[in-house]
């Protein structure tokens, strides 16, 4: 009846009816599987990039004191540089990434996973990034918030010399640089 409200098993079973008949009369099959439970969102997020596949080497400049600097140092550097890049993207306002980069700065490196709390926020960042801004500049913040979730994932799951150099050239302060350098002497 017009105006009545249904249950959801009361609107799956009238929808189930349709497809039948639509199946009988027409001839069109429909897959019931896809009836059954909750439908799928529309919303698809990217996958997380596949370890390995984007490598930004350190600059030569730093390559030096890089290879002199013991590994739990450049640990360290690292955790610092990430979450500098992660605070002049704005990607640390969101809570899992904070966690993450807590851990980092304790020198803990879990990786990371698709379907992982941190995983979903870094997948759905890479998916706003892809999405229409009306705003150049907030296009540009979006898609330099997706390189830092990129950085981010590699730093969580990369060896350190290997994430080191993609956090590096996308940091946006003007004195990383000698931030850098000093990081990397204080050892």
């Amino acid at each position: 009846m017009p105006g009545q409200k249904h249950a959801p098993e009361q609107r799956r079973e009238r929808l189930l009816a349709v497809c039948d008949a639509v199946v009988r009369r027409c001839g069109i099959p429909l897959p019931p599987p896809g009836l059954n439970g909750e439908l799928d969102s529309a919303r698809i997020l990217p996958l997380l990039p596949a370890d390995g596949n984007l490598r930004v080497p350190v600059p030569d400049r730093f390559a030096d004191l890089v290879d002199a600097a013991r590994p739990e140092h450049l640990s360290h550097v690292l955790a610092k540089q990430m979450t500098s890049l992660a605070a002049e993207t704005g990607l640390d306002t969101y809570d899992e990434v904070t966690d993450a980069l807590l851990l980092l700065s304790k020198g803990d490196r879990p990786g990371l996973t698709d379907d992982s709390a941190l995983g979903l926020r870094l997948r759905r960042v890479h998916a706003e990034s892809r999405a229409i801004h009306p705003a150049f500049a907030d296009q540009v913040a979006w898609q330099n918030r997706a390189m830092a979730a990129r950085a981010l994932a590699d730093a969580l799951s990369v060896p350190v010399r290997e994430a080191l150099g993609l956090v590096v050239v996308l940091r946006q302060d003007p004195r990383w640089r000698q931030e850098f350098r000093k990081q990397l002497r204080n050892d």
